[in-house]
């Protein structure tokens, strides 16, 4: 299970944060991760207020050779009032 949610903390500026759920021996196990995102754009609010993103697939491979985690998800954006639309990150 993951969740992630933004809130615009300024002009340009998005801060982050995250969890994702996992069992580790049996035992459950919570990653928390936070983090700021800062771009550049207009001044006024970019699209709807509210905006899902919901994963329905997930796979990850590890390169032993470059140590690097690649991941491939499947997710559909949900915005209240709007389509679905499915698209792979």
């Amino acid at each position: 299970e993951f969740d992630e949610s933004y809130v615009q903390t300024g002009s340009g500026q998005l801060y982050s944060w995250s969890s994702q759920n996992h069992i580790w021996d049996g035992a459950p196990l919570t990653l928390r991760c936070n983090h700021s995102v800062v771009f550049e754009g207009p001044e006024i609010r970019q699209g709807p207020l509210l905006q899902l993103l919901r994963l329905t697939g997930i796979s990850s491979t590890y390169s032993f050779f470059t140590l690097s985690l690649e991941f491939k998800m499947t997710a559909s954006l949900l915005i209240p009032g709007q389509s679905l639309g499915q698209f792979l990150i």
